[in-house]
């Protein structure tokens, strides 16, 4: 079975898990196909560590695929995921990580890539996460992420309260000011070259409003991990916002739903996380959707 058609009968399976219940055929091949897709994944990352070496402080060269990568022992991954986040190592790792995933990103082919935003804008908007919420966290596309533009304009034309954010670098944390925007004319260039709302006579995110927020990213993984450019922007704003909810007076907030948009050439079984890093609920791509078990 092709990639594309194991994840659209994994999602198949998964809302039907959800409604009416599973047969126990269907429990069964449930697990296989996940269990072919993690291998398929699993594999697409041993590639893409077979061409990343690191220069250890020694002179030596460490091959990533030789150290994470190796079939027996699998485990390495995990034992990355849980070092703290001073570690040297780690930090070394994410930054070649990083780099190998925005350059796959960047050598898809224009005619491809328009399709893949195609695709993702298609079910995105699609999603009744999206058709249902009245406000929702968008961003807007910077260098070769997936294009959001015209699910900005989709937003707009719907009716829904648009919110985009802002980048605040200041000395004691990174901090994402989301604005409300009625139109990509209020966008001006900001951070980094970034397209970002003009503070005047843009209104600005009031309590717990968003009941979508949808993200970017350079590399995401199965488990719901996302990697950015790492200053910690989304992963701060993320855990505050839902720490709010679960701290209402009300007790009746629902914390907000996040949406990772990625190309497929973007995910992989594992990316390198550490314990400030936060995961979303689900992973939204051109060959299909990962809604993340939190369990």
């Amino acid at each position: 079975m092709e990639l594309e058609a194991r994840i659209r009968r994994i999602n198949e399976l998964y809302h039907k898990s959800q409604g009416e219940g599973l047969t126990e055929e269907e429990k069964e091949e449930q697990r296989q196909l996940r269990k072919e897709y993690a291998a398929n994944i699993r594999n697409n990352l041993r590639t893409q560590l077979n061409g990343i070496d690191i220069v250890e402080k020694d002179g030596s060269v460490t091959n990533l695929g030789d150290k994470y990568g190796r079939k027996e022992a699998p485990r390495e991954s995990s034992t990355i995921r849980r070092q703290s986040p001073g570690m040297s190592d780690t930090g070394e790792y994410k930054q070649s990580f990083r780099r190998r995933a925005i350059a796959a990103r960047d050598n898809i082919e224009a005619e491809t890539r328009r399709k893949k935003d195609r695709l993702i804008r298609e079910r995105l908007v699609s999603l009744p996460e999206f058709e249902r919420a009245g406000s929702l966290g968008l961003y807007c596309s910077y260098r070769s992420e997936v294009d959001t533009r015209d699910i900005i304009e989709i937003a707009l034309g719907m009716g829904k309260r648009v919110f985009l954010p802002k980048c605040a670098v200041n000395d004691s944390r990174p901090e994402l000011r989301f604005y409300r925007i009625a139109s990509l004319s209020q966008l001006k260039k900001g951070y980094k070259g970034i397209p970002e709302p003009d503070e005047e006579g843009c209104e600005a995110l009031s309590g717990q409003e968003l009941e979508l927020l949808i993200v970017p990213g350079t590399a995401f993984d199965t488990s719901g991990y996302r990697m950015g450019y790492g200053k910690g922007f989304y992963d701060a704003f993320i855990s505050y916002y839902r720490s709010e909810a679960s701290l209402s007076s009300s007790g009746n907030l629902k914390p907000v739903f996040t949406i990772g948009l990625a190309y497929s050439e973007q995910v992989f079984d594992k990316i390198p996380a550490e314990e400030h890093d936060v995961r979303l609920d689900m992973l939204l791509m051109d060959i299909g959707e990962i809604r993340i078990s939190k369990v």
